[in-house]
Order: structure tokens, then sequence, then C-alpha cells
């Protein structure tokens, strides 16, 4: 019984030595592998300073996002220019024909994105006396011969105020087609210029792409590494035992070998063959 429980313990022993050995020679291992992440982690985060300070981008990602924001930002001032050329264009039309242009005109390509034409005071002022001309001309003729001298008088401030409207009017949206047509070629180098840093950004997203995987697989590997240490050294510091005794050792009182009765059986059969051989 004796020895049996001493066996036991024997047995127990060497599992918790064994087990505290490969525990120990885990931590070492990882203990080594562990600055050879730190130098791989140490390297690929230069590359990505190398990176940034080669291309002077932080993030590819997010400057193509800015770029195609930029880009269709742009292409849409481009068509609205040009819807505004051709209103422009249709106004200068009627304009060359003699017809005035009602609103009044004004050229707000200095102090707008986009040149355009609006109403100023001495515009208005003209175009107001000349619907006023025409009123009262519209009156006259209706009471008086066209040969009236009131009617005569009207049409003569009337021949005389459209013309000067009319030369302002045509000052005024050619200076706003040539503003125009210059804030339309402006964003069109613009947006080429766009295109053509867009147009670079694959490589660089690729390559800022393959950089910044590679870090982050290196640093969840020294993650890894660092809480599988953390795991081996607090079951080491535990010293749990691998194994445990759930039944006490027995010794049966009646020993199975040597068996007396059996062996003076055979001892006598052998006996008595030897005997009846010699006779």
């Amino acid at each position: 019984k004796n020895i049996l429980d001493d066996l036991s313990q024997t047995y127990l022993q060497i599992a918790f030595e064994r087990k505290s050995k490969n525990l120990l020679d885990g931590i070492s291992f990882l203990d080594s592998e562990q600055p050879k992440l730190l130098k791989k982690s140490n390297k690929v985060q230069t590359q990505l300073e190398e990176f940034r300070l080669k291309n002077k981008l932080i993030d590819p990602l997010k400057e193509g996002e800015f770029l195609t924001a930029a880009i269709e930002e742009n292409q849409d001032l481009i068509l609205s220019l040009e819807s505004e050329n051709l209103r422009l264009s249709f106004i200068k039309q009627n304009l060359d024909s003699g017809i005035l242009y009602t609103p009044g005109i004004q050229s707000m390509g200095g102090s707008s994105d986009k040149a355009g034409l609006g109403v100023i005071g001495s515009d208005q002022l003209l175009l107001e006396e000349i619907l006023t001309v025409k009123s009262e001309l519209a009156k006259a003729q209706s009471k008086y011969k066209k040969s009236s001298s009131i009617v005569e008088s009207l049409n003569a401030k009337l021949k005389q105020l459209e013309p000067i409207l009319l030369e302002t009017q045509q000052s005024a949206v050619e200076a706003a087609i040539v503003i125009n047509q210059s804030q339309i070629k402006s964003a069109k180098n613009k947006l080429s210029e766009l295109n053509k840093r867009f147009n670079l950004l694959p490589a660089k997203i690729s390559e800022y792409s393959s950089i910044l995987q590679n870090k982050n697989i290196i640093e969840a590997n020294l993650e890894s590494l660092l809480t599988a240490k953390e795991k081996l050294q607090l079951e080491l510091s535990q010293g749990n035992l691998p194994w445990n005794i759930i039944l006490e050792p027995i010794v049966n009182p009646k020993p199975y070998k040597p068996n007396l009765k059996i062996n003076f059986i055979y001892i006598l059969l052998g006996t008595i063959s030897f005997s009846t051989l010699l006779t």
C-alpha cells in the first residue's frame, strides 16, 4: 500500500515537472520570437513613414475620397458654367437683333462663382424709363394720331433711350461671356489636374494597402504572442497539477499471485505423471 501511494505521488510529480517544463519551454520560445516581431514592426513602420514622406500623403485612401468629391464638384461647376454660357449667348443674339433684355443686365463675374447677368441701379432706371415711355406712347397712340406732337415726341425719346440701353446691355453680356468662358477654361484646367492626381493614386493605394496590411498582421501576431505569453506565465505561477488522484490505490488482502493452491495441484499432478512414466 505504501509503495502504491509513493508511486501515485511520483506520477503526479513527474506530470507536474513535465508540465512546468513545457510551460517554460513555451515562454522561452515566445521570448525568442518577440524581438523578431518587434524588429518587423519597426521595419514596416519605417516603410509607412517613408511612403508618406515620398508621396506627401498621410492616407491615399482618404486622398482618393477627397479627389473623387473634388472632381465631381468641378464637373458640376463646368456643367453649370456651360449652361450659363448658352443662356448668355442666347441673350446676346437677341440684343444683336435689337431685342432688349427686360430684367436689366449686370456682369456678375467679379463677385460670383460664375458669370451672370443681374440688375444694376443705372441700368434699371433706364429700363424703367423706357418702359414708362412705351406705356405713355401706347396710351397716346390710342388717343392721338401718329403725326401728333405728343406721339412723335414719345417716339423720339424712345428712339433716343433704347440704343443707349441696348449698347449698355451688349457690353455687359459680352463681358459676362468673356468671364464665363475664362471660368470654364479655368475649371477644365483644374479638372485635368485633379484627374492626373487621381490617376496616380491606384498604384499608391496598392503600395499603401500592402504596407498597411503587413503592419496589421505583424501587430496582430505581436498581440497574440503577448497574450499567449501572459497566459503561460499565469498558468506557471498557479502551479496546478495536470493530473488528480480520483481514487486512492488499494491492495487486495488475498494475493492474486502466487496462488499456492493451484501451484500445489500442478506439483501433485506433475509428480503423479512422472511416477507413471517410471512405472
